[in-house]
């Protein structure tokens, strides 16, 4: 959610991957409750609006200007937990690219300059 100005704000909608623009009204966009994020996912929601493949009002990119919004499934929390291989395999993998840039550094601090 962004403001555009006092009235009006911008929404990013996700589907498959895509995520649309999309401008409306401030109270319009109140009747989104659970916004998407990391730890959740959001309200899944139909826009009814007009499509703008190139707007002349925002800067000509592609956005869909509502008119109607709904809810039709709510939101969620999500649950992730923290799988040990996949942390071990994680920190194993930094301490080694920390490492390789630390000899590197080093190697090239040794090695005279040409020139």
């Amino acid at each position: 959610l962004r403001a555009d100005d006092e009235r009006t704000v911008w929404v990013n909608l996700l589907e498959d991957g895509t995520a649309v623009g999309v401008w409306m009204p401030r109270e319009m966009a109140a009747k989104i409750e659970r916004w998407g994020g990391y730890r959740q996912t959001g309200d899944t929601v139909r826009v009814t609006g007009v499509v703008n493949l190139a707007c002349d009002r925002h800067g000509g990119d592609l956005d869909v200007h509502a008119s109607r919004i709904e809810a039709i499934v709510p939101g969620a929390l999500r649950e992730e937990s923290v799988r040990p291989f996949e942390a071990v395999v994680g920190a194993l993998g930094f301490v080694v690219a920390a490492a390789s840039a630390l000899l590197a550094r080093a190697r090239e601090r040794r090695t005279p300059k040409e020139g």
